[in-house]
């Protein structure tokens, strides 16, 4: 099944290149092949290692960050502790990294964090007709505000409300204490009001409940390979 869900984000150029990586002639028809060759340490190799070309030239944003949530993965079951920021310049070693290397391993949960993080690529923002006391007004809002989400979720019908309080959950911003609180609330509303049979709707759940450990995998893979990548993809001059 979670294969699948990668085959609805995949570019053709995506699967080509796991493809190739592989030695496959094709993992469009075998979900199963293609999970694996996500995990295959040749295919972070093959967009990571190449110093002449940037990986954006070379895989879809999904692909990038799939690769690294893998890689972060398989990291992380390795480890025996990890650096973790407590402060501007400050880190310490902390040992607790059984909740992360479980959370990682599972692979619903690999492919909610890459899909997470793809999202980011392409941030929504706009204005909806909300009708008041006074009548029709326009209602402004952004992905990027979680209060303006929160308005938004109480606007809209209820069969709409969970994909806003699931974008809302997706808010994380670490140190903020608020905000950790807000997203937890907010993933759990999503998962209650869920299709059962959705295929994600278990991982929701299970992000509501550890938040946390979500919030710990996401940062160990910022601060390991998104940092060192920072002057080249958000650099200025």
């Amino acid at each position: 099944m979670i294969g699948r869900l990668y085959l609805e984000h995949l570019t053709d150029g995506d699967l080509t290149l796991l493809a190739g990586v592989s030695e496959r002639s094709s993992l469009g028809s075998d979900p199963d092949a293609l999970v694996s060759a996500l995990d295959n340490p040749a295919a972070y190799r093959a967009v990571f290692n190449e110093p002449a070309r940037d990986p954006l030239f070379l895989a879809s944003p999904f692909l990038l960050f799939s690769l690294l949530i893998h890689r972060a993965a398989r990291d992380l079951s390795q480890a025996s502790f990890i650096d973790e920021w407590v402060g501007p310049g400050q880190r310490v070693p902390v040992f607790d990294v059984g909740g992360l290397r479980e959370f990682g391993a599972d692979p619903a949960r690999r492919f909610f964090l890459a899909e997470l993080l793809s999202s980011y690529t392409h941030v929504a923002s706009g204005s909806v007709m909300v009708q008041t006391r006074r009548g029709w007004r326009r209602q402004r809002f952004s992905e990027l505000d979680p209060l303006r989400l929160i308005e938004l979720a109480e606007l809209l019908p209820e069969a709409e409300r969970p994909s806003v309080y699931r974008r809302l959950g997706d808010e994380r911003r670490d140190g903020v204490w608020l905000l950790e609180r807000v997203g937890q609330r907010a993933y759990r509303i999503a998962h209650r009001a869920a299709d059962r049979r959705g295929a994600m709707t278990d991982v929701l759940g299970a992000v509501s409940e550890n938040f946390a450990t979500a919030r710990r995998v996401l940062n160990f893979l910022t601060d390991r390979y998104l940092f060192p990548q920072r002057q080249r993809w958000f650099g200025f001059g």
